[in-house]
């Protein structure tokens, strides 16, 4: 048997590994995202090739772009403000970052000049 010529990605398509079983790739298949595009598109062809109906649509069709350009900038402007989110806990993550290498640091000296009062101390009580 000949090889099948595609250049589509069927197992992305179907959103499943390359080894998925016969069972995987039938509930991928009828995940019900999956039932609604393919009914969305029977309806879109439906509407599309029937004369009468496509005049109906046409009619339509602007306040559908409207209110589908509205609905793309909610969504937009949902993720911009997730981002802005991000954006804030990164630079709180960076102060703490920034605070905790000064602690240690602060650490680091502290121990230090304890260090040097314990040897100053333990050479002033030899020589006293």
């Amino acid at each position: 048997m000949a090889p099948v010529e595609t250049t589509e990605d069927y197992c992305a398509i179907l959103d499943v590994p390359q080894t998925a079983s016969t069972d995987d790739i039938k509930r991928s298949y009828h995940r019900p995202e999956a039932i609604l595009a393919f009914q969305t598109l029977v309806s879109a062809y439906q509407i599309l090739n029937n004369t009468e109906k496509r005049i109906a649509y046409n009619r339509i069709w602007p306040q559908i772009k409207v209110r589908h350009c509205e609905e793309e900038a909610r969504k937009a402007e949902e993720l911009r403000m997730k981002a802005m989110e991000r954006v804030g806990r990164l630079r709180a993550l960076d102060r703490a970052q920034l605070n905790l290498e000064k602690a240690t640091k602060a650490a680091e000296k502290a121990s230090n000049n304890k260090k040097k009062a314990e040897e100053v101390l333990k050479k002033a009580m030899r020589e006293f």
